[in-house]
């Protein structure tokens, strides 16, 4: 016999009398107080034979919560798994470098360059982009940034674009990019985060830091010229730490990642929201095997829930048998891939003084976080390596992808 007092359910005061027969149907009890009372009786535990009490197990009509909670579940995972197919196959075609339609028919001396547009708000543009590298043996022409695989738009918010630019000559060291629109369509105003240039033949990396938008108002313009990055503005802190606290939400939370999944990411979206559904279900069974009864005597329904000591075991656990599964699955996923991985050898120039001098190789780097997505790894092919394919032979296409593996 116990009273409900102060939260929760106490034996002070009552006693159970068993002078008043009633058979097991009733239980007497007397407490020394007015008070709200209940009475439970404790039976002891039986020998469950698993083949013949089957009838134990049956018990759907009685609490169909669980089995209707696990079919909902499981009716939502397949109807997100049909709408996150159409996702995937349209990262498939952001994957690809695209060819620049303007570059002219003779030239051979390659350049891959990559636009980076921010994550902010309205950030992308409709408006067509040109640009043009300047360095110290001379410039490029100009080029517009265009989709010539007609795979999508371009300069999307949140989004890095590549492309395969041929020079009639070599640039040199290049000192500067000269970017503009023409303020086009519905939305012109792009934010440009970065930009990110490879000379593919001397395996040189420079990089311009951009950072502002690019718009046909009173405070910005949508034209500039930027110099590449110095060796301050490479190691900000406060820059690093934001790109890679955005980097990791994106990448390795659990229902973010399934939203802002990189398209050269490995792990596709479906594959993601199924690391997601089975941590969700290891955290229902885990709730349903350790959230113990707080009266292993006693089993009766909370009128509240209180955060105690049974509460924070269960969420321990369930933290780490989430923890123990997603990473299994993720790694099984990633190793299902079978993808070109290399260290960039490429030597990074940095702004010293006016003069750019080489600094470290991007393979001495890796030390440094700098917030590149995990899919750049990924080997850059298709136009590229076709076009190896024709002018140099399988062997020499071969090589030269390999020396295409960049990190953004």
């Amino acid at each position: 016999c116990r009273f409900w007092a102060r939260n929760r359910w106490s034996s002070h005061g009552c006693n159970v009398q068993t002078d008043i027969g009633g058979g097991d149907e009733k239980v007497h009890c007397e407490c020394y107080h007015i008070s709200t009372f209940a009475a439970a009786v404790s039976e002891p535990h039986h020998k469950i034979d698993e083949f013949t009490d089957d009838e134990l197990f049956l018990t759907v009509p009685y609490n169909p919560l669980i089995l209707g909670v696990v079919i909902a579940s499981i009716l939502i995972y397949l109807l997100l798994c049909i709408l996150l197919w159409d996702f995937d196959k349209r990262d498939e075609k952001l994957r690809t470098v695209i060819l620049l339609e303007d570059n002219i028919p003779g030239s051979r001396y390659p350049y891959l360059v990559v636009f980076y547009t921010s994550s902010r708000f309205n950030a992308g543009t409709t408006a067509h982009v040109g640009f043009r590298l300047i360095g110290s043996l001379g410039s490029s022409h100009i080029h517009v940034l265009t989709n010539s695989a007609g795979n999508g738009k371009v300069l999307r918010r949140n989004s890095d674009n590549w492309y395969l630019l041929y020079s009639s000559e070599p640039l040199g060291i290049l000192e500067s990019v000269h970017i503009w629109h023409d303020n086009h369509g519905s939305s012109p105003d792009w934010y440009c985060d970065k930009v990110h240039v490879f000379d593919l033949k001397y395996g040189i990396e420079t990089i311009f830091i951009v950072a502002q938008w690019m718009a046909l108002t009173l405070k910005f313009y949508p034209e500039a010229m930027y110099n590449p990055i110095s060796e301050e503005e490479l190691y900000n802190v406060k820059r690093l730490m934001v790109d890679n606290f955005f980097l990791g939400l994106r990448e390795g939370h659990f229902v973010l990642s399934v939203l802002l999944r990189h398209p050269r990411n490995p792990v596709t979206r479906i594959q993601r929201l199924s690391v997601l559904f089975s941590c969700i279900m290891v955290v229902m069974l885990c709730s349903l095997v350790f959230y113990l009864p707080q009266y292993n005597s006693f089993i009766v329904d909370d009128f509240e829930y209180t955060f105690g000591k049974r509460e924070l075991w269960a969420t321990l656990i369930s933290i780490l048998m989430i923890s123990i599964v997603s990473y299994i699955l993720l790694a099984c996923f990633r190793r299902s891939y079978k993808y070109i991985f290399q260290r960039q050898q490429s030597v990074l120039y940095l702004a010293r003084d006016s003069q750019y001098e080489p600094s470290r190789k991007a393979s001495d780097m890796s030390q440094v976080s700098t917030a590149q997505d995990l899919g750049a790894a990924v080997s850059l092919k298709s136009d590229i390596f076709r076009h190896s394919l024709l002018k140099k032979g399988r062997h020499h296409a071969k090589d030269t992808c390999y020396n295409l593996v960049v990190r953004k």
